[in-house]
């Protein structure tokens, strides 16, 4: 975790600067802000068939695709990874499995993450980091704020809801790793999964409530997704139920209850955020914004 006093000094220097997180090259932006909320080993199944009233409403406000896809190999340090560079995994080189704690510390990525290009144009970007495996796509670029945040949704919720409100991040990621644990314990789709559907619902809904009560939920995309699904008790192999993710959009400009009918990539999410940002995006990068989703798409 980086100490508070780095985010302290990250915002005295944006104040400095006169900078806000809405530049001027983000006056045709679809939202002023972006939150992104990562849940570790999501089949679509188990939101389609387990989601709480939270899940429910921001499925009929927004666009979803249920048949989204992660990069191979489908494991958690490549596939964040690749969400968050808006890369493949040969792009951003974070592609070893299996990988210890050490060797991927060793690792580095060789594009810059959507944190840095939000920082870069003037905007707080937060990243709540719930796993080693994530760890990879911190930064010291000023402007950018991360924390080793907890495993569970019920405890990292709090914290990210209390830094929303406190610092109006323009970007804003939270991982949450409980289906991901259960799916290895217990299986993926198994009963303990859905048991914990409606915590995790709960914690999504404190997320919105924040932003709802830091006056930016109106501004707001939101994205809720994951980085593979699972079978039995893994996810390595690449199965199809490995591969395909749930892919969900609300917010300012996005079309309501529709399904999203183009193929939609993991590495499609950050290319989506800066498009509604109305940030360019690194030429590094793979991905492309899911235009479908917006009433109107801004070139």
């Amino acid at each position: 975790m980086k100490a508070s006093v780095g985010l302290f000094f990250a915002l005295l220097a944006l104040g400095a600067a006169g900078l806000v997180p809405a530049t001027a090259e983000s006056r045709a932006a679809q939202a002023e802000y972006v939150v992104v909320i990562g849940l570790d080993g999501a089949r679509p199944e188990i939101i389609q068939q387990g989601a709480g009233p939270v899940l429910h409403e921001l499925i009929q406000q927004g666009s979803v695709s249920w048949n989204a896809r992660a990069v191979h190999p489908t494991v958690t340090q490549v596939n964040w990874a690749s969400m968050l560079t808006s890369s493949r995994p040969d792009t951003h080189s974070i592609n070893m499995h299996p990988v210890t704690q050490e060797q991927l510390a060793d690792l580095s990525l060789q594009v810059p993450t959507v944190f840095q290009v939000v920082a870069e144009h003037g905007g707080l970007a937060s990243g709540f980091l719930g796993h080693w495996k994530l760890y990879p796509v911190e930064s010291d670029t000023p402007g950018t704020y991360f924390q080793r945040s907890p495993y569970e949704a019920h405890r990292v919720a709090p914290l990210a809801a209390d830094h929303i409100e406190e610092n109006r991040p323009t970007l804003c990621f939270i991982w949450m790793g409980n289906l991901d644990g259960l799916g290895h314990r217990h299986g993926w789709l198994s009963d303990e999964q859905f048991a914990a559907m409606p915590v995790i619902d709960r914690a999504i809904g404190q997320i919105v409530q924040a932003l709802r009560d830091a006056d930016m939920w109106n501004k707001t995309l939101l994205i809720i997704s994951s980085d593979h699904g699972g079978h039995g008790r893994g996810h390595g192999q690449g199965t199809e139920e490995d591969t395909i993710i749930p892919w969900i959009a609300v917010g300012p400009g996005v079309r309501q209850g529709h399904v999203i009918q183009s193929p939609v990539s993991i590495i499609d999410t950050a290319a989506t955020a800066l498009h509604a940002l109305g940030l360019p995006r690194p030429d590094a990068w793979d991905g492309k914004p899911v235009d479908e989703i917006f009433e109107t798409t801004n070139d």
